[in-house]
């Protein structure tokens, strides 16, 4: 069982029905889906869901879309010709690999508002506006 889905999300998300012989599978696959991510994101590691509800079911859709992903296609095929059987394959996902592209994971970062310490906006120095100074110009 994972930290952020179980099989009955998987199994809730997918349009038809897993094998229960598959259950060990997908179980597995969760968790190394799951240990991958808190790799990338080590601000997963301490995430609950009573304190960001949001960020929690973000990164719950993810895993699930990830085991997903592998389920449906656990041989990497890109590309498959009906008429000569031509397949092309997935180096990383018929390697194992669970690869994460940037955009979803700035979906489960952790966002934080950074001050601007040492930032001062000011307008620079001008003659004929500043105060007490004779305009005759």
């Amino acid at each position: 069982m994972g930290t952020f889905a179980d099989l009955a999300d998987v199994q809730a998300e997918f349009e038809g029905v897993i094998p229960s012989s598959r259950n060990a599978w997908v179980e597995a696959k969760i968790v190394a889906v799951e240990s991958r991510l808190i790799g990338l994101v080590p601000s997963l590691a301490t995430l609950v869901p009573d304190a960001d509800p949001a960020r929690f079911g973000r990164v719950k859709h993810l895993v699930v879309e990830k085991v997903l992903a592998l389920f449906r296609n656990p041989s990497g095929a890109k590309w498959q010709a009906a008429g000569p059987h031509s397949v092309t394959y997935s180096d990383t996902v018929n390697s194992g690999s669970i690869l994460f592209t940037d955009e979803e994971l700035s979906t489960v970062r952790q966002r934080k508002r950074r001050a601007n310490l040492g930032v001062a906006t000011i307008s620079p120095w001008r003659a004929d506006r500043a105060p007490g100074v004779l305009r005759w110009w």
